[in-house]
């Protein structure tokens, strides 16, 4: 199992921020992650949806599903594909007046 833990300042609100990470259009904009999409039209916990790598050595299709959400607050997703397992945590808090501390953190299962 491989952990990861990072930690970024946005410069945006917490709810900026927490509405880009429900928007599975805009994924494409800061991961490697391409046809993202949810099955549901609202996100909540429970939902369910796929992405895919299109490159790499992760390269394929993959089922991910909302396991928590606290708005503004912090998500969780778990992904599962033929060659891994990720259970994945992204925390948010103010950050100054209009910023946004993120901790990214999770667990790989390859």
């Amino acid at each position: 199992m491989i952990h990861y833990s990072s930690i970024v300042t946005i410069k945006r609100p917490p709810g900026d921020v927490y509405a880009a990470l429900l928007d599975p259009e805009r994924y494409a904009q800061w991961t490697p992650m391409v046809d993202t999409r949810f099955h549901d039209a609202e996100p909540r916990v429970g939902t369910r949806g796929d992405f895919r790598f299109e490159s790499g050595p992760l390269k394929g299709s993959y089922e991910m599903e909302i396991v928590a959400l606290e708005p503004g607050r912090r998500l969780e997703f778990r992904v599962n594909g033929s060659s891994l397992r990720w259970n994945a945590q992204i925390g948010l808090e103010p950050d100054g007046e209009s910023g946004t501390r993120m901790t990214y953190a999770g667990d790989l299962s390859l």
